[in-house]
């Protein structure tokens, strides 16, 4: 739906990333808001993330301590997917900064990891994501992407050559997509424009 989207930027600029999600979303004629965590865990309350139906959340080349949610926002996410929402997080350090967190495995639906994989290539192997061909990643800083391994129920939405690089999992009050590697690392804007579409529709 048309401005029911937050785009929650967790990069600290270094490098700045969002014009990739950008560049997509206006590809795709959908609007959105944009909440900047400034390199801090001060990230959306429950009550900010009821006004959406969908959150992106990225954290580009973010590491050391705040890339994706912390507790609180682990915490607001896990209120407001039951409510009905569904979220794409795009992060490729954050397990390696807050570890296999509850949330991380009941509701992204991850049953282990393993860090800094450096995942070059990507295909779509699962729902939604099935039929979206191989690419070789163009990380625009260090690759550190992780092998994800999904719970039992989830699907593992995109397969790397180091194994399992995203996670895919379908709720019955909710859906996520996890990735372990930047989705800005899609080489080209017609790539990410198709896995944003998809994961759209997967919301839908």
């Amino acid at each position: 739906p048309t401005g029911a989207v937050l785009l929650v930027d967790d990069d600290d600029n270094a490098p700045d990333v969002r014009g990739a999600y950008e560049a997509a979303f206006a590809a795709l004629g959908v609007s959105y808001d944009v909440f900047d965590t400034g390199n801090s865990d001060a990230e959306p309350s429950a009550a900010t993330l009821d006004d959406y139906a969908m959150v992106v959340w990225f954290s580009g080349g973010e590491s050391g301590g705040f890339a994706g949610p912390g507790a609180a926002g682990e915490s607001a996410l896990d209120s407001w997917l039951a409510g009905g929402g569904c979220l794409m997080l795009s992060s490729q350090d954050y397990l390696a900064d807050h570890g296999l967190t509850p949330f991380a495995g009941a509701v992204l639906g991850v049953a282990s990891f393993l860090n800094d994989q450096a995942q070059t290539t990507v295909i779509g192997a699962g729902d939604p994501y099935t039929g979206v061909g191989s690419r070789a990643l163009l990380y625009p800083f260090a690759n550190q992407s992780d092998r994800l391994d999904p719970v039992a129920g989830a699907d593992a939405a995109f397969f790397g050559n180091a194994g399992p690089a995203a996670v895919a999992f379908y709720n019955v009050s909710y859906s996520t997509v996890f990735l372990g590697y930047p989705f800005e690392a899609l080489p080209q804007a017609a790539d990410r424009v198709a896995v944003l579409g998809r994961t759209l529709d997967y919301c839908a």
